[in-house]
């Protein structure tokens, strides 16, 4: 079994819509946990962290919707499919992120 965590990284933007709706944004800071129940430790976007504002999700619950450093940004949409189906990590977090940002 895949661990989950090789789709995220630390500094990764994510989103947990069940309890905080779409809208608001948070930065990864520590990942847990094991394949079976994964955490991840983040604080909201574009905020300092500190203790009364940390959180911590489970990875079934959040998207990933964005990162500070994206490889595969500027390819086409082919050539990172193409990359996919060849088991590439960094294809598959870049095609998760346009998904979500709707640039597919």
């Amino acid at each position: 079994m895949d661990s989950i965590f090789k789709y995220f990284k630390i500094g990764d933007y994510v989103i947990n819509k069940e309890v905080w709706g779409s809208k608001k944004k948070f930065v990864i800071d520590k990942m847990y946990g094991n394949a079976y129940c994964p955490i991840l430790d983040a604080h909201p976007a574009y905020e300092s962290k500190t203790n009364g504002n940390t959180c911590l999700f489970g990875v079934s619950m959040t998207k990933l919707v964005g990162a500070h450093k994206r490889p595969l940004a500027k390819l086409k949409k082919e050539v990172v499919m193409k990359m996919m189906r060849k088991g590439n990590v960094e294809a598959k977090r870049e095609f998760l992120i346009r998904a979500y940002n709707k640039q597919l």
